[in-house]
């Protein structure tokens, strides 16, 4: 967590100083992030240099070119969409991933890996989509309500 602010923190002012001149469309963007997710290998040094890889170099430099992308209406809402999602997401992925492992222990690991990495892709989001929607906003609106005491009105 501590690397990744930073990070952030780094391509921020970064852009500032230096804005990034490409434009790139916000979809070749995404395609390639969603490439990322399901084509990493699975163990070992290989593993272990795709992830020091990816958070090094390969996400802050996703990070920066995207501050020169503004996606169209339909992007927008998607993006927002995304955002909204991504920490339900960042809690449920690690404890889905799991019991679908445990589930591989029980029956045994199918064949067509890249197909079961898209399904459990899907089935992660719509799950964090469910957890944001129905827990996380009302939550959120609670606290705020709590934390906000409502103004008495002026005589």
């Amino acid at each position: 967590v501590l690397f990744s602010f930073f990070a952030g923190v780094g391509v921020y002012r970064l852009q500032l100083a230096r804005p990034c001149p490409l434009k790139i469309s916000p979809w070749v963007l995404l395609a390639g992030c969603f490439f990322l997710l399901i084509a990493w290998p699975h163990k070992g040094a290989e593993r272990t240099a795709y992830d020091m890889a990816c958070a090094l170099i390969v996400f802050p430099l996703f990070a920066y070119l995207s501050t020169a992308v503004e996606p169209g209406p339909l992007g927008q809402r998607l993006f927002s969409l995304g955002g909204g999602v991504s920490y339900a997401l960042y809690l449920l992925h690690s404890p889905l991933g799991g019991v679908l492992n445990q589930f591989f222990l029980i029956y045994g690991r199918p064949k067509g890996s890249a197909i079961l990495g898209i399904s459990f892709i899907a089935c992660a989001a719509v799950f964090a989509w469910l957890a944001e929607r129905y827990f996380d906003r009302p939550v959120r609106r609670w606290l705020t309500a709590l934390t906000n005491p409502k103004t008495a009105p002026a005589r």
